[in-house]
């Protein structure tokens, strides 16, 4: 197999039911061993609103939900794999669809914004229109230099009992 970047996520498949668990490989082509803090699959479900505004529009996005896996701590990495197993819950896409509904709304939640105010959160209670995005990252934390990194996208179904 012929990697095109130093980090590259391979999962087995895009499309994915609650419940199940996300599975592939991370591997790392490095031209000569690299010290890293760690290697570590990020798993995040973000939600995008977009507010119409005039001229356009305005797009804010938040976490609603963020799972870690450290797949390998501190030491010299380089030519080497890494399997990967992260279950995804059953009930992620009801916390989707119920983020922003409650009272506890801007609790835990980090925003992509310099400014987060609490404007902001409340116009998130109405029916503007949102798009849920489901990513998995893998991430070579490298001191003083730019992490390796490599990132994917995903669909996440309900399943059905």
């Amino acid at each position: 197999m012929e990697l095109k970047r130093k980090c590259e996520l391979i999962l087995d498949k895009s499309i994915f039911l609650s419940g199940e668990f996300i599975q592939g490989s991370v591997y790392l082509r490095l031209k000569k061993p690299i010290r890293a803090r760690s290697l570590k699959i990020i798993f995040t479900g973000t939600k995008k609103v977009i507010i119409p505004s005039s001229p356009g529009s305005e797009h804010l996005t938040f976490i609603f939900y963020k799972s870690e896996i450290v797949l390998g701590n501190e030491k010299e990495y380089y030519d080497e794999s890494y399997p990967i197993k992260l279950e995804i819950p059953l009930d992620i896409l009801e916390k989707a669809k119920n983020f922003g509904k409650g009272e506890d709304v801007g609790v835990g939640i980090t925003a992509f914004r310099t400014k987060m105010a609490q404007k902001e959160l409340s116009m998130f209670k109405s029916s503007y229109p949102s798009t849920d995005i489901w990513c998995v990252e893998a991430s070579l934390d490298i001191p003083r230099r730019l992490n390796l990194c490599d990132k994917q996208e995903i669909k996440i179904l309900e399943k059905q009992i």
